[in-house]
């Protein structure tokens, strides 16, 4: 472009002035030109003596974008102004140190704003932005992200960015408690120095956080988390109850009436159970399903004195609703179960023990981390029952009272992830000890079927009351520096718990008996449903 000193150019809103070259403007003359920018400059600017004016947006070292950054320099040989309505716009990488930078050769005047497009965010590092060879007056500053704060620095006549603060669990986001945990896990990164690795998982929770709000953040910070991983640990003891419950497992009429007894016998039970959870607190809704093959027997070892014994094999699965968790299981179940009868009361108390394994997968789709980490902890549970019952028996019907108080202690071991890269979790070893009251009313009756056969239909309900209220675990992601505090994360278990049986057992006159069963949980964040079917040998 030729001239003289009145030469200008407008750029109008809703313009754009680019070039290929990346030149975008080119005088050539020896007055220079006026440039106003109301629209957007990509790339440099050659005005001789004159002066960029940037009202709106300028683009440093275009074209570049977050999928293809370029860190070149935008220059501007002549004056540069920015107003308070102005920005500049570059990318920028805190992790490798670059960023687009604009060079202004010549004197500057400051006002507005920078605006990074960011790769990776990490504090401690500054990335040089502007160096202006001339006299600098003004100041530039960047508009906080809600995750991220940032500063802009001087040193001599070079302009730096700075990530300055960060909150990853901003106030207006109201995380729920289990999405908070991983928050502060990382905020607890960010006091350490940052990560590397971790970097540019910072910069991409900032942009969906910025862009998305608090749903999409929160639904990132999930891929963080065991989220409903540990609920092999919170089921353990509600498994372990129900195993005990079926070790008990001999009852018969005496004689003619519906007076229910204790007898000699062996059985084998097969039992499929359903549990699903609701939490409400972050933890993803799951189902935890297991099938059951036990058997056991007792034999009666002095009068009215019985001894029995149980085992079982298990194999389980999880699956959340979202499906970014699943996991398969198998424990194996020992008991040993010994019993008084006298009158219409009947006294028992059982020793117990469980080991398994749970293999999990945790699906991780973030940009640039995608993969999926697995685990295989250990688990275990020992425990006792003790159990007192009253039978009221009649010709045709039975009321049964029976209160079980039992001590279960759950364990699970420490394991690390593998599969998942940088977002692999190590997680520590949990355990905990749970005592339980349960109280029951079983109705039932006797009905002659002919043929030397009798059914006895039943229902029981009841209810369960624990002493703890959770299952919690706790870990870190394994590419957190040294020293960084960990995070736990609670799965509820419900302190209160309805319970129900029903069922038919048919009596044959070949001491064969089977037996058809429904149990049913309820509480406050989960249903479970159990069908079983059972078939026993008297002796």
């Amino acid at each position: 472009m030729f001239g003289n000193a009145q030469n200008t150019i407008l750029i109008d809103g809703g313009s754009t002035v680019s070039a290929a070259s990346g030149l975008a403007i080119n005088y050539s003359g020896s007055f220079g030109v006026q440039v106003t920018n109301n629209g957007t400059i990509v790339g440099s600017s050659n005005v001789g003596s004159g002066t960029v004016m940037n009202a709106a947006t300028l683009v440093v070292a275009g074209p570049a974008s977050a999928s293809r950054p370029y860190f070149g320099a935008s220059v501007i040989n002549g004056n540069f102004v920015q107003t308070a309505t102005g920005r500049i716009t570059l990318i920028g990488d805190f992790v490798s140190g670059r960023a687009g930078q604009m060079i202004v050769n010549g004197n500057a005047m400051l006002d507005g704003t920078v605006q990074p497009t960011l790769l990776s965010i990490q504090p401690g590092t500054r990335l040089p932005v502007l160096e202006v060879n001339g006299t600098i007056t003004g100041h530039l500053t960047v508009p906080p992200s809600a995750l991220f704060g940032y500063g802009i620095g001087r040193s001599g006549n070079i302009l730096s960015l700075e990530a300055t603060s960060a909150n990853f669990n901003p106030p207006g986001f109201a995380l729920a408690s289990s999405r908070a945990a991983v928050a502060s896990h990382l905020h607890a990164i960010w006091d350490r120095g940052g990560s590397a690795t971790l970097g540019p998982l910072f910069a991409f929770l900032g942009t969906v956080a910025d862009q998305g709000g608090s749903a999409a953040y929160s639904a990132q910070l999930r891929q963080l988390s065991p989220d409903s991983g540990f609920a092999p640990g919170a089921r353990g003891l509600a498994n372990t109850h129900a195993f005990s419950n079926n070790a008990m497992s001999c009852p018969q009429f005496a004689g003619t009436t519906a007076m229910l007894t204790e007898g000699q016998c062996g059985w084998m039970r097969v039992t499929g159970r359903s549990a699903g959870q609701d939490s409400g607190n972050g933890i993803t809704n799951y189902n935890y399903s297991t099938v059951t093959w036990q058997i056991g027997g007792q034999y009666e070892i002095a009068p009215n004195w019985f001894l029995g014994g149980s085992m079982a094999y298990e194999t389980s699965s999880l699956s959340t609703s979202d499906r970014l968790t699943t996991g398969k299981g198998q424990a194996g179940y020992g008991a040993l179960v010994l019993k008084y009868q006298t009158g219409s009361w009947l006294f028992a108390a059982a020793a117990l023990g469980r080991a398994g394994q749970f293999d999990s997968s945790r699906t991780i789709t973030l940009p640039g981390y995608g993969g999926v980490a697995k685990g295989n902890p250990d688990t275990a549970n020992i425990g006792t029952v003790l159990r007192a019952a009253y039978t009221i028996g009649r010709e045709e019907f039975y009321l049964r009272h029976n209160l079980t108080l039992s001590a279960i202690h759950t364990r699970t071991g420490a394991y690390q992830e593998t599969g998942g890269g940088s977002l692999n979790l190590a997680v520590n070893a949990a355990s905990q000890t749970t005592l339980m009251a349960t109280p029951m009313l079983e109705l039932g009756g006797r009905i002659g079927m002919g043929d030397d056969m009798v059914l006895r239909p039943y229902v029981a309900v009841g209810v369960s009351f624990l002493s703890n209220n959770s299952w919690k675990q706790s870990g870190r992601l394994m590419a957190a520096p040294p020293g960084t505090s960990e995070f736990a994360t609670s799965i509820p278990v419900d302190p209160i718990a309805g319970r129900v049986s029903t069922g038919v057992q048919l009596y044959t006159g070949r001491l064969v008996d089977f037996r058809l069963q429904y149990d049913g949980d309820f509480s406050a964040t989960t249903t479970a449903h159990a069908g079983s079917l059972v078939a026993s040998l008297r002796f």
